[in-house]
């Protein structure tokens, strides 16, 4: 279960080197401003400029064998020419084993890349996307209601109790 979710606000440095040029590309097309690093001009820029960064960044990258990596070759050969291919070099990149849990509040930036994963939001809340989708995609009314603030990877997760009337039964209590 791999999941992307929240603005990184730290530049990525992968071993081997491979980081610094992967960060090239995308400043080229990405405004830094906000007190995170970066704002979703990314999201918002001409498409033929997107296209044209990830097909480069895709060459570059195509002997690359890092995790970030094979997972950006992975996410351009599914969806090519997507803005969220290079979006994950701004999130957090979380693996979930069965059981683990974490807490995303709204207008909080994700993405499930693959498994199984039951997802609970409250009734008025609306999905709004930017990419890795075939459905729609409304870029700027997402990127007007995100929340750009930033917190590490662990921060997100929590973990069940024990239900005392009901043996064998876990309960999650998210911090809502």
């Amino acid at each position: 279960r791999r999941v992307l979710f929240r603005s990184r606000g730290e530049r990525r440095e992968e071993e081997g080197g491979a980081g610094r040029r992967e960060e090239e590309v995308v400043e080229s097309v990405v405004t830094v401003s906000c007190d995170c690093g970066i704002r979703c001009e990314l999201c918002l820029c001409d498409k033929e400029v997107l296209k044209l960064q990830l097909e480069s960044l895709s060459s570059r990258l195509s002997s690359s064998q890092d995790p970030v990596s094979t997972l950006f070759k992975r996410l351009h050969s599914q969806y090519p020419g997507d803005v969220g291919c290079l979006v994950l070099y701004f999130l957090n990149v979380l693996s979930l084993t069965p059981g683990e849990a974490m807490f995303l509040g709204p207008n909080v930036p994700h993405a499930y890349l693959a498994g199984d994963c039951v997802e609970c939001m409250a009734n008025s809340d609306n999905v709004v996307r930017a990419g890795l989708t075939p459905k729609l995609i409304d870029t700027p009314t997402l990127v007007a209601m995100l929340d750009y603030s930033c917190s590490p990877a662990e921060d997100r997760k929590f973990f069940p109790r024990a239900n005392s009337q009901v043996p064998g039964c876990q309960e999650f209590e998210p911090p809502v």
